[in-house]
C-alpha cells in the first residue's frame, strides 16, 4: 500500500448533536430520520438500545433544503 493512500473521515453525528446544530428537539430529529426527511440510520454499540446517527453532510444538506424553501417562500 502506498504511503499516500487516503482513507475517508466521513464525520456521523448522534441525535443531540444534530438537534443541537437544527436547534430543535432530539424527537423531532429522530421523526425526521424515521419519514425519511433527513437521511439517518440506526446504528450502535450491539446493546439494548441503538442510537440514530447521521452524516454530518447529511445534515448539512438538510439545512440548505429548507433554507431555500424558506427563501422561496419569503420571497
Amino acid at each position: 500500500m502506498s504511503a499516500t493512500t487516503r482513507t475517508s473521515t466521513t464525520q456521523f453525528l448522534i441525535v443531540r448533536e444534530v438537534a443541537a446544530t437544527l436547534r430543535t428537539d432530539p424527537g423531532t430529529v429522530r421523526r425526521l430520520i424515521r419519514t425519511g426527511e433527513l437521511a439517518g440510520f440506526k446504528g450502535g454499540t450491539g446493546g439494548r438500545t441503538s442510537a440514530y446517527l447521521c452524516r454530518a453532510e447529511a445534515v448539512e444538506q438538510f439545512v440548505a433544503a429548507r433554507e431555500a424553501i424558506q427563501a422561496r417562500i419569503h420571497a
